[in-house]
């Protein structure tokens, strides 16, 4: 039969050439990332549009967040209000459906009565495409949130993807569909 022998940063099979566990579980991660993406049913364009989207939050002083970039900014505030995650959300465009902005802030008001009545702390912003100067989708930076709270709540508000940050504040991009 065959084992496995841990030997310091090495995985080695007792059959064969040592394997760098590095190596292992970059290869394991990739795997594990990209049946993620291949299982949504969400368009690949509309998740790049999504991962490169800049997430204006309307804190004392502003900021931006990104996708998978560290954001200082966000672990100050969460360190500040003593919260370990948070999560950006929206009820504009339902699965990316475009709506009249009477429809969608109408949407949103139902949204941020819901946070209100599940008594979570709450700062406006506003998710935009890379390039627009413009204001994007009106949203919500919820704080305290489990993931599975946070998803729900997007579920409920027909959003293929919400922005989820946990203690390290990189926001990442949660697939609902």
């Amino acid at each position: 039969s065959r084992g496995l022998i841990i030997l310091w940063s090495q995985v080695r099979v007792l059959v064969g050439p040592p394997i760098n566990i590095e190596f292992f579980v970059v290869l394991i991660l990739k795997a594990f990332f990209y049946r993620i993406t291949i299982m949504s049913k969400i368009k690949k364009e509309l998740i790049d549009s999504y991962s490169s989207a800049n997430y204006f939050v309307y804190a004392d002083p502003p900021f931006i967040m990104n996708i998978r970039k560290f954001s200082n900014e966000l672990s100050k505030l969460m360190k500040d209000l003593n919260f370990f995650s948070a999560s950006f959300i929206t009820a504009f465009n339902p699965y990316s459906q475009n709506l009249e902005l009477q429809d969608n802030r109408s949407r949103n008001k139902v949204l941020e009565l819901k946070i209100q009545a599940m008594q979570f702390h709450y700062l406006k912003g506003d998710g935009r495409c890379m390039d627009s100067k413009k204001v994007g989708e009106e949203s919500f930076l919820v704080f305290g949130t489990s993931k599975m709270e946070a998803a729900r709540l997007g579920e409920e508000f027909e959003q293929n993807a919400i922005v989820f940050c946990e203690r390290d504040a990189i926001p990442d991009l949660l697939l609902l569909k």
